[in-house]
């Protein structure tokens, strides 16, 4: 269990709002260096610096949207189509480096996988119920964990993994957040994600969001940390003194700290 509750109030001024092409922004990420990386329903992503200006852009209308990106190395950006089986690997400038093929590495029914926090991929084999961590390289296994409905209690399935720098978080689907260590020995319970609570990872930091209560857990500590927002919001990063928010009409803002 999560504890020790710190509150912090920021005061933000509005810099800039985007909206991609008119179409609704689902996804977006901050990569180390600070650039912005927003996702669109029609499956475009597109690249912005940290003045709001676009970059570049990728899209690839064989696959249509994309399950995840990670954006945790600037310079090897991965892309995943699940549904595809494949995830593709972009530069710094969104141009297409290769595509990792997980059928060939006979992994057939992938559909929840991520960058590892070492660069390679955390899969769940829905065949053997186990989550694994491969090379990306050559699909070796490097990690495989015990079955998963053991080792969360019998908990349903998993909705999401994200590495974190603790271990790997799996959302399973009956909302509990479960924490697997590093090397997929053991799982123990994290917190539960409340239905109308927005989960996702930026920096490798776990944030929780509901509204406009933003709530993460400091790195190394097991305890919350929360700020409050300028609205609601889906998903929001802070880089240095800028603060970008995806609304929950899906529209992107910025704001910088007064």
């Amino acid at each position: 269990m999560l504890v020790g509750a710190g509150f912090t109030q920021q005061d933000w001024q509005l810099v800039d709002s985007i909206v991609l092409d008119k179409a609704e922004v689902i996804e977006a990420h901050i990569d180390p260096l600070g650039s912005l990386y927003m996702v669109t329903s029609s499956g475009i992503i597109s690249k912005y610096n940290q003045s709001g200006v676009e970059q570049f852009r990728f899209t690839d209308q064989k696959y249509g949207e994309p399950t995840w990106i990670d954006v945790n190395d600037p310079f090897s950006i991965l892309v995943a189509y699940v549904d595809f089986g494949i995830i593709i690997e972009l530069d710094n400038r969104l141009s297409e480096v290769r595509i990792i093929s997980l059928p060939e590495y006979g992994l057939t029914t992938v559909r929840h996988s991520c960058r590892a926090l070492d660069g390679n991929l955390w899969v769940y084999d829905d065949i053997q119920e186990v989550i694994k961590k491969i090379d990306r390289n050559t699909g070796r296994v490097l990690a495989q964990s015990g079955i998963l409905y053991d080792l969360t209690e019998g908990a349903s399935e998993p909705v999401k993994m994200r590495a974190t720098r603790s271990g790997l978080l799996i959302l399973m689907s009956d909302r509990q957040l479960y924490m697997m260590d590093p090397f997929a020995q053991g799982a123990a319970p994290f917190t539960r994600v409340d239905e109308g609570v927005h989960f996702f990872v930026n920096q490798r930091a776990p944030f929780l969001l509901r509204g406009s209560m933003m709530t993460t857990v400091r790195p190394g500590l097991r305890t919350w940390n929360t700020v409050q927002l300028p609205q609601a919001a889906t998903w929001s990063a802070q880089f240095k003194s800028y603060l970008w928010l995806l609304s929950t009409s899906g529209k992107l803002y910025q704001y910088k700290l007064k």
